[in-house]
C-alpha cells in the first residue's frame, strides 16, 4: 500500500545499482505514448500525465483526495506494465555460454 512516489523511489535506487535497470525507459515511455518530440520530463511524470489526462496529477495523488489511495495503485500498475514491457523489449544483457 505504498504510495507512486515510494515506488518510484524503489526503481531509482535499484537502478543505481549498476544504471542498467532504467537506461533509454524514459526515452521509451515516451515513444510508446506516442510523443514525437524530445521531452525534459522524468519517465514518473509521463506515466502520471498518461493515467491522469487533463488532470493535475499532484492533485490526484493528494491524501484528500477519496481515491488516493486507488490513484496510487493505477499509477504504480500502470509503471510496472511499462517497465515490464520495456524490459521484455530489451536485448537480454546476460548471454548463456
Amino acid at each position: 500500500n505504498g504510495t507512486y512516489g515510494e515506488f518510484v523511489a524503489f526503481l531509482n535506487g535499484c537502478d543505481l545499482v549498476d544504471g542498467l535497470l532504467l537506461c533509454g525507459f524514459r526515452r521509451w515511455v515516451a515513444k510508446e505514448l506516442g510523443l514525437k518530440f524530445e521531452t525534459s520530463l522524468t519517465y514518473c511524470s509521463l506515466i502520471l500525465n498518461h493515467v491522469f489526462p487533463n488532470q493535475n496529477a499532484e492533485d490526484v495523488l493528494k491524501e484528500y483526495n477519496l481515491d488516493y489511495r486507488k490513484n496510487h495503485q493505477l499509477a504504480i500498475d500502470t509503471l510496472v506494465n511499462f517497465l515490464v514491457k520495456f524490459i521484455d523489449s530489451k536485448e537480454c544483457l546476460v548471454k548463456n555460454e
